[in-house]
């Protein structure tokens, strides 16, 4: 049968933000020299994760920033001047020109959106308040791309905005993070999820809210877990950071056949396979 979500993962994983307008994204230099014009737009300005930054940076630190104005006003969003002009002049024209449905919904593609975005243009499509309100309570917080090859999890600090094709867990401890990168909640994700070619889309209603994480563990095996949790991501973290390979070409590497145990990261180099 299909699995029901389960009370204990209420309000615990989130789809990321979408901010619908690339004129909201910024080169992390950019956003720099915006900050080094004055300080206070460092309010507005916030690194952004998206799920080629998670899979495919060896850090999986964000590459570049985002423009975000919350729920603000008109008034209160253009007090921040020189950050938006940006959104005037590079988001406001395409949001004003798009479609909209009998209710006021705007047509993007295929999808109604919730109204509303021609008036209401400075501000993100899906803001996700909900999400950031949990995240300030943590340090760090689960992330996982939504279409990927492999059923990963890595811890981010708080602090960034993530993008819509992130999946963000609500989880910090390193015994939780070892339920979700254990082989029983791999097999249980590929089961439920839907799949983009051979890619599995992990998406939270499916994947996460209704696998059991138990919360009331004995604390040895508590224990066990935190130590092991631990020493996955901090091993698989620093043969990403010594190989300056992402998260799925590690994966890669540790499925080939040609990776052995005992290999060295110079053998590895001079491999010419891809």
């Amino acid at each position: 049968g299909t699995p029901f979500p389960l009370l204990s993962n209420a309000g615990k994983s989130f789809q990321g933000s979408i901010i619908l307008g690339m004129g909201f994204v910024l080169e992390i230099g950019e956003a720099e020299k915006l900050i080094e014009l004055n300080l206070i737009n460092r309010n507005v300005l916030f690194p952004y994760l998206n799920g080629d930054d998670l899979n495919n940076n060896p850090n999986q630190k964000p590459s570049r920033y985002v423009i975000n104005f919350f729920d603000w006003t008109e008034e209160k969003a253009a007090q921040y001047n020189e950050v938006f002009i940006i959104v005037e002049k590079k988001v406001k024209p395409e949001r004003t020109r798009w479609k909209t449905d009998k209710e006021g919904n705007q047509i993007v593609g295929e999808f109604a959106l919730r109204k509303p975005l021609p008036e209401k243009w400075w501000q993100h499509c899906e803001k996700r308040p909900a999400l950031y309100n949990a995240a300030k309570q943590l340090n760090r917080v689960l992330v996982s791309c939504r279409v990927s090859k492999y059923v990963n999890q890595s811890f981010v600090n708080v602090g960034a905005i993530f993008d819509v094709a992130t999946s963000v867990v609500m989880r910090s401890e390193y015994w939780e993070y070892a339920f979700l990168q254990s082989s029983l909640h791999n097999h249980w994700a590929w089961k439920y999820a839907s799949t983009l070619e051979s890619r599995i889309r992990y998406v939270n209603v499916d994947c996460i809210d209704t696998f059991p994480i138990l919360e009331n563990l004995p604390s040895e095996i508590q224990n066990k877990l935190e130590t092991i949790g631990e020493a996955y991501h901090e091993h698989r973290r620093q043969l990403m950071l010594g190989m300056q390979l992402g998260l799925t070409k590690t994966y890669n590497a540790f499925h080939a056949e040609d990776v052995q145990t005992g290999i060295i990261t110079s053998i590895l180099y001079g491999l010419d396979k891809k």
